[in-house]
């Protein structure tokens, strides 16, 4: 069905309601994710006191690990019961990221990864540099993939400084993510017509550790995660109502994702170009046999990928030299396409993992609801939700295809396209007597994960 056509787009929300409404407009998916999301909060306290017992597990880091899991917990109930306008969402996300990034700062728990101290060097730079900014920029920075990072940090000293630079470029991050948090909303306002879903997939994007730690680190994916959700919103509204300033506007945002991700670009493009030219393709035995598609060419004709991919041949290589040493890689790089980071609590794991305790947690339970969620919109045809589908699925096949999977940096971006199909999930599929199961699926793989 092709999305431009409105009355098309009326009729499909009409099929998307009339589902909803026999799963009832009420309250009652929220309570049911509010309940797992406790469940899964407590069953990991006690995973991280296991690790603490056995003197793998710093005592003082699983607190943290666990104050932030439970502030982030608290945050999400608190919006599951009443009404949200755009300044509450706003002013929610702003205070949530505020607050546990202050406890990151008082606790000592901020990290300083390689790129940050790039990103700050070239930008310092550049702020005091004499010439023309963008020239400089083009001269000192070979990868476009760090450019918005980079002018990002610059603008921050050229208005603060080097003193105050990284405290306005925080706030600024702050601001941005709150932004985004409240279009991404707005977004899902036009998808679902039951507003409860809305709350389930907003607690999931706005309150996770990721927030404070991207806010905190002086890395760029929270300004990245902005421009990707505005392209996003834009992707929708063009296919919606294809103005021109609609299109500009979806142009402009597509364009700035490739100075942050210089694949993502041909993501937007071939997103737009399937649901406006090819959308009577969009069946299911269709989308159906090209994931599968997808999938075989990955796994199996990765050698073809670096021929026909040069811009991807290194990536390749290294991904195929990690298959080599771990042979059960090449499979468990596509489940943590969509279910990883796992939560670390062991004391030898990266710092990074240490802190974003919580969004292991989070993703690795509220995947698999997402993952059906998007089975159930291929097999009923809810083609209102098959861009997020398209962007989603091909960052997550560029990531299988480098190897690069569990890195939450390259998946975060595109994590709230999965966490749309978080309500299908739970609503149509979600059974109590499974979950067990898969917890202890989960919990495998994170015991496995921290004791390696």
């Amino acid at each position: 069905m092709n999305l431009i056509d409105l009355q098309d787009f009326k009729v499909i929300f009409m099929d998307l309601s009339s589902e909803i409404t026999d799963f009832k407009l009420d309250k009652q998916l929220n309570v049911m994710a509010v309940r797992y999301y406790g469940v899964v909060a407590l069953v990991y306290s006690l995973f991280s006191l296991v690790f603490i017992l056995n003197g793998k597990a710093d005592f003082d880091t699983v607190l943290f690990q666990n104050l932030i899991l439970f502030v982030s917990y608290a945050f999400f109930i608190l919006i599951q019961h009443r009404p949200l306008s755009s300044v509450e969402v706003f002013l929610y996300s702003f205070f949530y990221t505020a607050f546990t990034s202050g406890l990151f700062w008082a606790l000592d728990y901020v990290d300083t990864p390689s790129d940050s101290f790039y990103y700050s060097r070239v930008a310092l730079k550049l702020a005091n540099s004499q010439n023309n900014l963008w020239s400089d920029v083009f001269m000192m920075i070979k990868d476009p993939s760090d450019w918005g990072g980079v002018v990002l940090s610059a603008f921050g000293y050229i208005l603060g400084g080097k003193e105050y630079g990284p405290l306005i470029l925080v706030s600024l991050k702050f601001f941005l993510y709150a932004w985004a948090c409240v279009v991404f909303y707005k977004l899902l306002d036009t998808i679902y017509e039951n507003k409860e879903w809305n709350k389930i997939i907003l607690g999931l994007v706005a309150f996770n550790s990721y927030v404070p730690y991207f806010a905190t680190s002086g890395l760029k994916e929270l300004v990245f995660a902005f421009v990707v959700v505005l392209a996003v919103y834009y992707l929708y509204k063009v296919l919606q109502v294809p103005t021109l300033i609609n299109f500009l506007l979806f142009a402009i945002f597509t364009i700035t994702t490739f100075f942050f991700r210089e694949m993502f670009p041909i993501f937007f493009v071939f997103a737009f170009m399937a649901c406006k030219y090819f959308a009577f393709l969009l069946k299911p035995k269709i989308i159906m046999i090209a994931i599968a598609f997808g999938f075989v060419l990955v796994l199996f004709f990765s050698v073809l990928l670096q021929e026909y991919l040069p811009m991807a041949a290194g990536g390749i290589q290294d991904r195929l030299s990690m298959e080599k040493t771990n042979q059960m890689f090449k499979y468990l790089n596509i489940i943590n396409a969509f279910v990883s980071p796992y939560p670390a609590v062991n004391s030898t794991n990266q710092f990074v993992n240490l802190t974003t305790f919580q969004y292991g947690v989070m993703n690795s339970s509220f995947a698999i609801w997402g993952i059906l969620g998007l089975y159930h919109c291929i097999k009923e045809k809810l083609s209102d939700l098959f861009p997020a589908m398209i962007i989603l699925l091909m960052n997550s096949f560029m990531l299988i295809i480098y190897g690069f999977a569990m890195n939450a940096r390259y998946t975060y971006v595109t994590i709230f396209c999965l966490y749309a199909f978080v309500p299908l999930g739970l609503a149509y599929y979600f059974k109590w007597k499974y979950m067990i199961p898969y917890l202890l699926f989960i919990l495998s793989l994170s015991f496995v994960y921290n004791m390696r």
